[in-house]
């Protein structure tokens, strides 16, 4: 019988020593897994990247949840923004707020706006509505001149570089 009991504080022990193990192997990950993500901009893979920001407007008005491309003249990934109620913008190419690799851009804007949205107080008085008139039709239209929705027909360009302005601001007329 001691013989049994030896062994079995062995197992004990050693299945303590283990869970011990694991326990700081797993707070060792966690940590280095924590600090993985700490890394600084500069040491990341990827092209350098130019914060890009500015402000939207037509006719000297702002021009609130616009929808902005810059295209690449060359090739390369586009950069994308949506204007704010103040018609700002910041782009992201790959991360939000991340800007555009420097080089040449077309622009183009859009503003889409859905027409003959239904909206109801009820589900009942969705199903009514349904029943007696069936789906509605929506239709979405850009609310900007059509010109400024294409690169190639906006007039819209900017050139990013690591030393010039930060700042694109985008004035459209209507005219």
């Amino acid at each position: 019988m001691t013989g049994l009991v030896g062994d079995s504080r062995r197992f004990r022990s050693s299945s303590k020593g283990n869970l011990m193990r694991l326990c700081l192997l797993c707070a060792s990950l966690a940590v280095f897994l924590g600090l993985a993500g700490c890394e600084p901009e500069s040491l990341r893979d990827g092209p350098e990247m130019v914060k890009v920001s500015g402000t939207l407007t037509l006719d000297g008005e702002p021009v609130a949840g616009a929808h902005i491309r810059f295209s690449p003249e060359g090739k390369g990934p586009a950069a994308f923004a949506e204007t704010d109620t103040r018609g700002r913008y910041q782009l992201r190419t790959f991360d939000p707020g991340d800007g555009a690799i420097p080089g040449k851009y077309r622009i183009s804007v859009t503003k889409e706006v859905t027409e003959g949205v239904v909206e109801f107080e009820s589900q009942q008085e969705r199903e009514e509505y349904l029943k007696k008139n069936g789906r509605p039709t929506r239709k979405t239209t850009n609310a900007l001149p059509q010109k400024f929705g294409n690169p190639e027909t906006s007039d819209l360009a900017a050139e990013i570089s690591l030393a010039g302005s930060k700042r694109v601001d985008l004035e459209l007329t209507s005219k």
